[in-house]
């Protein structure tokens, strides 16, 4: 069922910066939002994370977010850490992963909601960043599986959300244990949605789940309390093919 996620999009051009949000923030957000110094004395905030990964979570009065600054990962961060080749703005990774949010919203997927993106161009080049509203009393599935187990029923529950996105075509490029959040309730969510896309091609659907599959093998040769065995997988993928 496609559900309506209520988000309108505004955009705007300001000097070197294009920012792009829900129109419900208009008159409030500023190309200044995505500086976390911006929000030093104006909110409670917090950096988690390193290097590609990192990322601050920031408490106000508007709610809680997620600000995201997009970093250079393997040999190209010898180079440059967060400049991008500037091939058009609907091209940039910020632009194209708001877009997405926006979808996955349209279609009652759950995955974190969008609130603002600002792209900087600087020539031939550019650096971005994202801001997502916060999915409330969540943890990674990496971090839940390094103190204790889940049961079959909660795999099942992982198996059948991924089955959901692929069944929308939603085509997750980087999915790992990391981006698996499952909340108190028990409910699942897919998050960073960089490079993803809407494909229809299926036949990359089995590369995700081996993607997946790798990533808990090896925080499992990592980590010698990772609760994590192959009767797991098993449940995964049995609620995937439910």
């Amino acid at each position: 069922m496609v559900v309506s996620s209520g988000i309108q999009s505004v955009s705007e051009h300001i000097e070197n910066s294009y920012v792009i949000y829900d129109a419900q923030l208009k008159g409030q957000v500023s190309v200044q939002w995505f500086e976390p110094d911006y929000w030093q004395n104006r909110a409670e905030i917090q950096r988690v994370g390193t290097g590609r990964g990192e990322a601050w979570f920031i408490h106000c009065e508007l709610g809680d977010f997620v600000l995201r600054h997009y970093r250079r990962g393997g040999l190209m961060a010898r180079v440059t850490t967060d400049r991008y080749v500037w091939i058009g703005l609907h091209k940039t990774r910020a632009w194209r992963e708001y877009q997405l949010l926006v979808k996955l919203q349209e279609l009652g997927l759950p995955a974190p909601a969008p609130l603002a993106a600002r792209v900087c161009r600087y020539g031939g080049f550019y650096t971005a960043d994202l801001m997502t509203r916060r999915i409330a009393d969540s943890q990674s599935l990496s971090t839940i599986l390094s103190r204790q187990a889940l049961d079959n029923r909660q795999w099942q529950q992982i198996g059948r959300c991924i089955r959901r996105f692929h069944n929308h075509d939603i085509c997750h490029a980087d999915l790992n244990a990391h981006n698996i959040l499952l909340d108190q309730s028990g409910r699942v969510y897919l998050i960073d949605f960089d490079k993803s896309d809407v494909d229809q091609d299926s036949s990359w659907q089995s590369r995700t789940l081996q993607r997946l599959q790798r990533s808990l093998l090896k925080l499992q040769a990592q980590l010698p309390d990772f609760h994590y065995r192959e009767a797991d997988w098993q449940a995964l993928m049995a609620g995937y093919d439910a």
